[in-house]
Protein backbone atom coordinates (compact mmCIF):
# COMPACT_ATOMS: atom_id res chain seq x y z
CA UNK A 1 0.00 0.00 0.00
CA UNK A 2 1.57 3.44 -1.09
CA UNK A 3 0.10 6.01 0.67
CA UNK A 4 1.05 9.90 -0.51
CA UNK A 5 0.51 12.47 2.40
CA UNK A 6 -1.89 15.99 1.67
CA UNK A 7 -0.38 19.26 3.17
CA UNK A 8 -3.45 18.73 5.82
CA UNK A 9 -2.77 15.14 6.60
CA UNK A 10 -0.49 13.60 9.56
CA UNK A 11 1.24 10.65 8.57
CA UNK A 12 0.24 9.11 12.16
CA UNK A 13 -4.01 9.68 10.76
CA UNK A 14 -2.49 8.34 7.05
CA UNK A 15 -0.72 5.55 7.78
CA UNK A 16 -2.82 4.56 10.70
CA UNK A 17 -5.86 4.56 8.35
CA UNK A 18 -4.01 2.08 5.29
CA UNK A 19 -3.03 0.16 8.54
CA UNK A 20 -6.83 -0.38 9.72
CA UNK A 21 -7.88 -1.01 5.59
CA UNK A 22 -4.79 -3.16 5.39
CA UNK A 23 -5.45 -5.55 8.49
CA UNK A 24 -9.21 -5.69 7.61
CA UNK A 25 -8.86 -6.64 4.09
CA UNK A 26 -6.59 -10.23 5.27
CA UNK A 27 -8.46 -11.11 8.06
CA UNK A 28 -9.97 -14.31 7.28
CA UNK A 29 -13.64 -12.52 7.15
CA UNK A 30 -12.26 -9.60 5.34
CA UNK A 31 -10.87 -12.30 3.09
CA UNK A 32 -14.02 -14.17 2.79
CA UNK A 33 -15.91 -11.32 1.96
CA UNK A 34 -13.86 -9.03 -0.95
CA UNK A 35 -12.78 -12.36 -2.41
CA UNK A 36 -16.41 -13.10 -3.28
CA UNK A 37 -17.27 -9.46 -4.41
CA UNK A 38 -14.50 -9.46 -6.29
CA UNK A 39 -14.88 -12.61 -8.09
CA UNK A 40 -18.69 -11.39 -8.71
CA UNK A 41 -17.32 -8.36 -10.35
CA UNK A 42 -14.88 -10.08 -11.99
CA UNK A 43 -17.42 -12.92 -13.15
CA UNK A 44 -20.06 -9.96 -14.07
CA UNK A 45 -17.50 -7.80 -15.98
CA UNK A 46 -15.87 -10.09 -18.59
CA UNK A 47 -14.57 -8.00 -20.50
CA UNK A 48 -12.01 -7.33 -17.67
CA UNK A 49 -10.91 -10.34 -18.87
CA UNK A 50 -11.07 -9.94 -22.59
CA UNK A 51 -9.53 -6.35 -22.24
CA UNK A 52 -6.72 -8.35 -20.14
CA UNK A 53 -6.53 -10.79 -23.22
CA UNK A 54 -6.69 -8.49 -25.36
CA UNK A 55 -2.94 -6.74 -24.14
CA UNK A 56 -1.09 -9.78 -24.24
CA UNK A 57 -0.33 -9.46 -27.93
CA UNK A 58 1.31 -6.14 -27.26
CA UNK A 59 4.15 -7.91 -25.08
CA UNK A 60 5.31 -9.84 -28.28
CA UNK A 61 5.03 -6.40 -30.66
CA UNK A 62 8.73 -5.80 -31.04
CA UNK A 63 11.52 -7.77 -30.79
CA UNK A 64 12.59 -5.74 -27.44
CA UNK A 65 9.32 -6.34 -26.02
CA UNK A 66 9.41 -10.15 -27.27
CA UNK A 67 12.83 -10.59 -25.91
CA UNK A 68 11.49 -9.37 -22.41
CA UNK A 69 8.83 -11.28 -22.45
CA UNK A 70 10.51 -14.29 -23.31
CA UNK A 71 13.36 -13.72 -20.37
CA UNK A 72 10.65 -13.24 -17.79
CA UNK A 73 9.32 -16.68 -18.65
CA UNK A 74 13.07 -17.90 -17.96
CA UNK A 75 13.44 -15.61 -14.69
CA UNK A 76 10.24 -16.79 -13.34
CA UNK A 77 10.46 -20.23 -14.60
CA UNK A 78 7.47 -20.19 -16.44
CA UNK A 79 6.00 -22.93 -19.01
CA UNK A 80 6.81 -21.90 -22.53
CA UNK A 81 2.97 -21.94 -23.16
CA UNK A 82 2.34 -19.64 -20.14
CA UNK A 83 1.11 -16.34 -22.10
CA UNK A 84 -1.39 -19.06 -24.01
CA UNK A 85 -2.78 -20.40 -21.47
CA UNK A 86 -2.97 -17.21 -19.21
CA UNK A 87 -6.69 -16.42 -20.34
CA UNK A 88 -8.19 -19.34 -19.78
CA UNK A 89 -6.40 -19.89 -16.29
CA UNK A 90 -7.67 -16.09 -15.35
CA UNK A 91 -11.28 -17.23 -16.21
CA UNK A 92 -11.24 -19.97 -14.10
CA UNK A 93 -9.82 -18.56 -10.85
CA UNK A 94 -12.90 -19.01 -8.29
CA UNK A 95 -13.17 -17.24 -4.95
CA UNK A 96 -11.84 -20.17 -2.89
CA UNK A 97 -8.90 -19.94 -5.09
CA UNK A 98 -8.29 -16.46 -4.02
CA UNK A 99 -9.02 -17.27 -0.19
CA UNK A 100 -6.45 -19.70 -0.56
CA UNK A 101 -3.69 -17.16 -1.97
CA UNK A 102 -4.50 -14.41 0.19
CA UNK A 103 -4.39 -16.75 3.32
CA UNK A 104 -1.16 -17.97 2.35
CA UNK A 105 0.72 -14.91 1.37
CA UNK A 106 -1.10 -11.78 3.24
CA UNK A 107 -0.80 -12.28 7.00
CA UNK A 108 -1.97 -9.56 9.42
CA UNK A 109 0.63 -10.51 11.85
CA UNK A 110 3.91 -10.54 9.76
CA UNK A 111 2.90 -7.29 7.77
CA UNK A 112 5.72 -4.12 7.91
CA UNK A 113 5.21 -0.62 7.73
CA UNK A 114 7.86 0.92 5.64
CA UNK A 115 7.68 4.75 6.54
CA UNK A 116 10.66 7.10 4.99
CA UNK A 117 11.29 10.38 5.94
CA UNK A 118 12.74 12.84 8.73
CA UNK A 119 13.16 10.65 11.47
CA UNK A 120 11.96 13.30 14.03
CA UNK A 121 9.09 14.28 12.52
CA UNK A 122 7.81 10.44 11.74
CA UNK A 123 9.15 8.61 14.48
CA UNK A 124 7.08 9.74 17.50
CA UNK A 125 4.00 9.49 15.12
CA UNK A 126 4.46 5.55 14.29
CA UNK A 127 5.44 5.09 17.66
CA UNK A 128 1.47 6.05 18.99
CA UNK A 129 0.22 3.93 16.40
CA UNK A 130 1.44 0.85 18.43
CA UNK A 131 2.40 -1.24 15.28
CA UNK A 132 5.36 -3.32 16.83
CA UNK A 133 9.51 -2.80 17.39
CA UNK A 134 11.04 -0.13 14.99
CA UNK A 135 13.96 -0.90 13.24
CA UNK A 136 16.14 1.86 10.89
CA UNK A 137 18.18 0.89 7.72
CA UNK A 138 20.99 2.33 5.92
CA UNK A 139 20.15 3.45 2.14
CA UNK A 140 21.01 -0.11 1.09
CA UNK A 141 18.60 -1.94 3.63
CA UNK A 142 20.79 -3.45 6.52
CA UNK A 143 19.47 -2.58 9.72
CA UNK A 144 21.38 -0.05 11.93
CA UNK A 145 21.53 0.49 15.73
CA UNK A 146 18.74 3.84 16.21
CA UNK A 147 21.78 5.76 17.70
CA UNK A 148 23.39 6.01 14.07
CA UNK A 149 20.55 6.93 12.50
CA UNK A 150 20.48 10.44 14.46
Amino acid sequence: VFAPLRDEQTLEAALGRACDLVRRNITAQGRRARASEQISELQTRQSDIESTVRTLPALFQTTGSSAGTIATLYLYDLPPDYYQTLPGRIAGITPADVQAVSKKYLAPDRMLVIAVGDRGKIEPQITKLKLGSVAYRDLDGKEVAAAATN
